[in-house]
């Protein structure tokens, strides 16, 4: 028997046909950018729908990850605006807050 040359294994390597599993395999991932600019639209209507629907959208879309193993389109869009409404809301209050304060009794 001669040795083994070429860089393909052997014919009897694969499996027969019934048995090969699927070469590709075709899943709809579903996309978040439209409905964060939709959350994104609802802040400025009011800021507790934007809100609702925004954590909403993100749990959505964290269990789409969770599911398919990949982070959704969209799920950075829904992060980043969560981030801006919570935590930018809040430092733009303390910023207004100590703006009024009377800084001359210290």
């Amino acid at each position: 028997m001669q040795p083994y040359t070429n860089h393909y294994p052997p014919d009897d390597y694969y499996l027969p046909d019934a048995q090969q599993p699927p070469d590709w395999i075709y899943v709809f991932m579903p996309s978040y950018s439209g409905k964060a600019f939709l959350a994104f639209i609802l802040y400025f209507c009011g800021y507790l729908p934007g809100l609702v629907v925004n954590i909403a959208l993100l749990l959505e879309a964290l269990d789409t990850k969770d599911r398919f193993g990949r982070s959704p389109d969209g799920l950075g869009c829904l992060v980043a605006l969560l981030l801006l409404f919570t935590v930018g809301l809040v430092a733009l209050f303390v910023l207004v807050a100590f703006s009024f304060t009377n800084w001359t009794r210290f």
